[in-house]
């Protein structure tokens, strides 16, 4: 329908070698450049590795910060998408981790409307 899409991979906080405060600054000024050329974000993506059989301090601390980034109001336009499938071994683990991914690490997010 002639619409563009503009996709943003950004370092996750906790990063090794920037800090959060870096990494939000990156975030902040990519977007207002992009809105000062009347490109407006009409939705993110968070993903998260299915293969990952934990969730790390790193992991937690970023959708926490992703979490408090978003507020209520934009959630909706949340998608929390699950990767790296074509390397999962057993498909029966996999979804297990993502129904404890959508019944708890996820759940506010989803109940916020993601």
């Amino acid at each position: 329908k002639g619409r563009q899409y503009m996709f943003m991979d950004t370092p996750g906080f906790n990063h090794n070698y920037r800090s959060d405060s870096n990494i939000l600054c990156m975030i902040v000024v990519w977007l207002e450049k992009k809105y000062c050329r009347r490109v407006n974000l009409s939705g993110i993506m968070y993903t998260h590795h299915v293969t990952d059989d934990w969730m790390t301090g790193s992991v937690c601390k970023n959708l926490e910060m992703f979490v408090q980034l978003c507020g209520d109001k934009a959630t909706g336009g949340v998608q929390l998408v699950t990767t790296m499938w074509e390397k999962v071994k057993n498909k029966d683990i996999a979804e297990s981790r993502v129904s404890q991914l959508e019944n708890k690490f996820w759940k506010p997010l989803i109940e916020a409307g993601a």
